[in-house]
C-alpha cells in the first residue's frame, strides 16, 4: 500500500532560504525540520518544498510575495499536486520602509493566508524576529505586526512565535555569535536550531493532521498479475480434486486401506 503524502511549503524571504555568510551559503531551517519530522512519521511521505527569496518584500510594488506564492502553487497543480501546509515567514524587509504602514504589511500577509485557505491548505505563520539594530521606531513596527500575526482569529491558522523562540539581545555574546550571523540572518547552526524549534511546535499539529487523513486505497492490480493469480488458483484447485489411489479403497479392507508402521520397524 502506498504511503499517505503530506505536502508542506516553507515560504518566505532570506530567513526561509537560509541566507548566511553574505549569501555565499544557504542553509534553510527546513533541512533540520524535515529530518525530525520524517523520523517522527515514517509511515507518511513528507514532501517538503522551500521557496525563499532574499530581499523580497511582502508589500507591492517592490514586493513579489503573492506572485511567487501563486506561481509556486500553479507549478504544483501542473503535477496534479497541492500543498497541505504553508509555513509563512515574511515582513522583515518591509519593516524598514516607513512609507509602508504596519497595517499594509499585515494586510498583504493576510492576503496570502486567504489564498492558502481557499485552496484547502493550513497556514503556520511565523512572527518576525528581532535584529541587531536597536531602533525604537523599528522595534515598534515589528511589535505591532507581530501582535497582528499572533492575534489573527482564523480557522486552520497557527502561529510559531519566532520572535520569542530566537532572541538576539538577551543572549550572551558567545551564544549570539553561535546563532546569529550578521545581526539579521542566522548562522548554519542557528538555522538548524530554528528548524528544530519549528519541528517541535509543528509535530502535534502534523500528527493531528495525519490522524484525520483518509487512508489511501490499495494500488490497483494489473490485469497480467490477475491472470497469473487465476491460473495458479486453477492449478491448486485441480490438485485438490485429484483422487490418489489409496483414497479410493475400502478402509476396512487391509489391502486397500492405510497401514501405519513405526519408522524403526522399517530400518
Amino acid at each position: 500500500m502506498p504511503l499517505r503524502t503530506v505536502r508542506i511549503l516553507c515560504f518566505g524571504d532570506s530567513l526561509t532560504c537560509g541566507y548566511t555568510q553574505d549569501g555565499t551559503m544557504y542553509h534553510p531551517y527546513a533541512h533540520n525540520m524535515m529530518k525530525i519530522l520524517r523520523m517522527a512519521f515514517p509511515e507518511v511521505k513528507l514532501d517538503i518544498s522551500v521557496e525563499g527569496e532574499a530581499g523580497d518584500y511582502v508589500c507591492p510594488p517592490q514586493g513579489y510575495f503573492y506572485q511567487r506564492l501563486k506561481a509556486k502553487w500553479d507549478e504544483a497543480l501542473k503535477r496534479d499536486e497541492t500543498y497541505d501546509w504553508v509555513l509563512l515567514l515574511g515582513g522583515t524587509n518591509d519593516l524598514g520602509d516607513r512609507n509602508v504602514t504596519v497595517e499594509e504589511i499585515f494586510t498583504n500577509l493576510e492576503k496570502m493566508h486567504d489564498f492558502c485557505f481557499a485552496r484547502g491548505a493550513k497556514v503556520m505563520a511565523m512572527t518576525i524576529p528581532e535584529c541587531g539594530a536597536q531602533i525604537s521606531w523599528l522595534n515598534e513596527r515589528r511589535n505591532a505586526v507581530n501582535d497582528m500575526i499572533r492575534n489573527c482569529p482564523k480557522d486552520k491558522y497557527y502561529v510559531f512565535d519566532l520572535h520569542t523562540e530566537m532572541p538576539y539581545h538577551k543572549l550572551s555574546q558567545y551564544r549570539r555569535k553561535v546563532i546569529w550571523d550578521d545581526g539579521l540572518h542566522f548562522t548554519t547552526m542557528g538555522y538548524s536550531l530554528l528548524g528544530g524549534k519549528v519541528a517541535d511546535y509543528f509535530l502535534p499539529l502534523l500528527r493531528n493532521h495525519i490522524n484525520t487523513m483518509p487512508r489511501d486505497p490499495p494500488s490497483p492490480i494489473s490485469p497480467s498479475v490477475l491472470a497469473v493469480r487465476r491460473r495458479s488458483r486453477a492449478k491448486s484447485d485441480a490438485a485438490d480434486d485429484k483422487n490418489f489411489e489409496e483414497e479410493q479403497g475400502d478402509p476396512k479392507v487391509l489391502s486397500q486401506g492405510y497401514i501405519i508402521v513405526r519408522k524403526r520397524d522399517l530400518d
